[in-house]
Formats: structure tokens, sequence, C-alpha cells
């Protein structure tokens, strides 16, 4: 844990502190300052070596950790080895590829985008992904409708009346627009214990409960 050195501006005062992570130390401090902080020095240490430094310089301490710019804490005449940050290592990037294993990479790449049957996959997830998002914001915005029909107010009830109809409506059109999602989530559910899928169909089967407890909304899809 380095010990450092943090001038506020040009000829400010000096903080001597000790910081795991100098930079975000300095980012810290740098909050609410009008100045400019500048990363004086940087020597290794701990809390054991910030205290004798403290005390070498007690007698130009302004308050706290702050200390007067004499020439001494300028210069850095600590005593104490320099602290050298080590340099972050790059994650290699796909220039680091051999052209050969980059071509093999291409190829393959190509050969999966022009599978029939990886089309058709993907063509199914991103339908399925759209019924999904369908169907859970349709259920959030149908039950918020159906517990205001229960509103003592006349005009309240009407207005979520109609709200619950146009929204059951909306998921009964995006449901003819997507044939077969509900049979695709089944699918998936059964086959690969997928979670989406299993949340799809607990929200179409609840949407399908309510809808057939309230006698005068629209028949609900089949689930």
């Amino acid at each position: 844990m380095p010990v450092y050195f943090i001038q506020r501006g040009d000829d400010g005062p000096i903080k001597i502190g000790h910081a795991k992570d100098i930079g975000s130390r300095l980012s810290t401090l740098q909050t609410g300052q009008p100045d400019r902080l500048h990363l004086r020095h940087i020597f290794v240490g701990g809390a054991q070596e910030e205290a004798a430094l403290h005390a070498r310089f007690a007698a130009h301490r302004l308050a706290g950790e702050w200390f007067s710019p004499v020439p001494e804490i300028v210069s850095g005449d600590a005593g104490l080895e320099v602290f050298v940050r080590p340099k972050k290592k790059r994650s290699a990037g796909p220039t680091s590829w051999s052209e050969a294993t980059y071509r093999a990479f291409m190829e393959k790449t190509e050969a999966r985008m022009n599978d029939p049957a990886f089309i058709a996959r993907r063509a199914e997830s991103i339908a399925v992904r759209s019924a999904v998002t369908a169907l859970r914001s349709g259920s959030d915005n149908l039950l918020c409708h159906l517990r205001r029909i229960s509103s003592p107010n006349p005009v309240v009830r009407l207005r979520a009346r109609n709200h619950a109809k146009a929204e059951l409506a909306r998921l009964e059109k995006a449901q003819r627009a997507m044939p077969g999602i509900i049979e695709a989530l089944r699918r998936r559910a059964d086959e690969g214990n997928d979670p989406v899928a299993i949340t799809a169909l607990k929200s179409w089967h609840a949407l399908a409960s309510v809808v057939q407890a309230w006698p005068h909304a629209p028949s609900a899809p089949a689930a």
C-alpha cells in the first residue's frame, strides 16, 4: 500500500497519505476541490511509513494530512524507495491471430450463417424474445387495469374495462402475427429448461386464467 504526496495546484499544500489504489484516491480527493490535484511522489510503504513522515514534518502541518509546500516536502526527500506502478497487461486481440487461425474462424462463421438450421433457430429465438417482451408488458398492463375495475368510481371502472379490452385485443393480435410462438415456448421449456420460456408461459397462463374469470372480456388465446 504505497505512500503518496498529492499537491493542490502548482504551489498549494501537500497531502501525505497512503492508499491501495492511488488513482481512485486521487479522483475521490479531486471531488469538491476547485484546484487541480497533482500526484507528486509515490513511495513504497504503508501506515507506519506515513505516520513517520507525519512526525518528521509535524512543524509544517497545516491540518490533518496536509502540509506546507516547503522544499523538503516538495522535493520528496522521504528516504523511502520510489514506488513503481505496474503496467496493466493488455489482452491479445484478433490481430494476434495467425493467418491460418483467422481464416478457419471466418470459414466456420460463414458456414454457420449459411446453415438453414442455424438460421431457423436464430429466427425462432428472435420471435420468442419478442413474445416474452409482449407477454410481460401485456400481463402487467392487463392486471393493472383489472385491479382498477373494482374501483368505487364508475368513471375509473369504465376506463379500466375499456383499457383491459384493448390490451387483450392487442395480445390476441400479437399471437396471430407470430404463429407457433406458444408451441416454441413449450418446446424450449420442456427440452432445454429455458427459464425465459418458462416465465413467458407462466405469464400467458396467468392471462388466460384472469380473462376466463372475467365474463365481460374477450376470449383469451388458448395456452
